[in-house]
């Protein structure tokens, strides 16, 4: 789901309960870190409750793919939800978030923050028929938001 810049500050104050997994990207680092702090404490509460936010960087997922998966399938400690916050993501890391994307499960939120990737489909963004979940994103001049739906998105010609 594209998240445009014209309801980007909406999702940030309501997320989407569907969304599993919210990628933040754009030219300035601090309103993509802004952004994305804004997402983990609605759903942990609290940066730094180390029961409910796990901090991912890109050189961790890139070394250990099966890392980000393991860590979202992770129960809380303290109940709710698991936010598993990749940081630095990049191109490169693509086919490990489609692989992830394949199987995700509503057991944790991922937020994703990366630089300016452009305007192009993420992963998992095939439009072929019977594509089960498709994740788009755009770049705005300061942050852009996408989210994937945790419920399957019917497929668009």
């Amino acid at each position: 789901m594209k998240i445009t810049a014209a309801r980007v500050e909406r999702f940030l104050r309501q997320p989407d309960p569907a969304v599993v997994c919210t990628l933040v990207y754009g030219p300035d680092q601090g309103l993509v870190r802004e952004r994305a702090e804004t997402l983990v404490r609605h759903v942990a509460g609290d940066l730094d409750d180390p029961f409910r936010v796990v901090e991912l960087t890109a050189a961790a997922v890139a070394n250990d793919p099966a890392r980000l998966a393991d860590e979202a399938a992770a129960l809380s400690f303290s109940g709710g939800l698991q936010v598993v916050w990749v940081r630095a993501a990049n191109d490169g890391l693509a086919k490990v978030f489609e692989d992830f994307l394949a199987g995700a499960r509503d057991d944790a939120q991922v937020v994703v923050e990366a630089g300016d990737l452009g305007a192009r489909p993420c992963a998992g963004s095939s439009s072929a028929p019977g594509t089960p979940r498709r994740w788009h994103a755009t770049r705005t001049t300061s942050a852009a938001c996408a989210g994937l739906s945790r419920s399957p998105w019917p497929a668009t010609g």
